[in-house]
C-alpha cells in the first residue's frame, strides 16, 4: 500500500452573497476555465461565515431557513472532497443576507512517503 503526501495552494477565492433562495459556489472557483488552475479540480475548499446567520446542505439537497447545518458569523467549514463542493449550498435564516468566503485548494504536488 502506498502512502502520498499531497501539497495543496489556495487559488483565487469568492464571496458568495447567501440570500433567501439556495445558492452555491460559483463552478468555476472549483474548476477554473482560464489562468493558471486552468482544467484543474480544486480538492478540498475553506469556507468561512462573513456575516448573518445561514444554513448549509452538500448532499444535494436546497437548505432552508430551519433545515440543514447552522452556520455562524466566523464559523469554518471544510468540504473535503469535490463531489461535496459540488453540491454545497447555503441559505440565510432571517432577513438580513449574509457573505461567505469560499477559499479553494488545488492540489500542487504529490510524493510518495513509503
Amino acid at each position: 500500500m502506498s502512502i502520498w503526501n499531497v501539497q495543496y495552494e489556495p487559488g483565487p477565492g469568492e464571496t458568495v452573497t447567501v440570500a433567501d433562495e439556495a445558492i452555491g459556489i460559483t463552478p468555476a472557483i472549483i474548476r477554473p476555465t482560464s489562468g493558471v488552475y486552468n482544467g484543474r479540480v480544486a480538492e478540498y475548499a475553506r469556507i468561512r461565515a462573513e456575516t448573518a446567520q445561514m444554513r448549509f446542505r452538500e448532499d444535494g439537497t436546497a437548505p432552508t431557513a430551519t433545515v440543514g447545518e447552522l452556520f455562524q458569523i466566523g464559523d469554518a467549514h471544510y468540504p473535503e472532497s469535490i463531489k461535496a463542493l459540488d453540491n454545497l449550498k447555503f441559505i440565510r435564516t432571517g432577513a438580513v443576507s449574509g457573505k461567505v468566503f469560499v477559499q479553494p485548494y488545488f492540489p500542487v504536488s504529490y510524493m510518495r512517503a513509503d
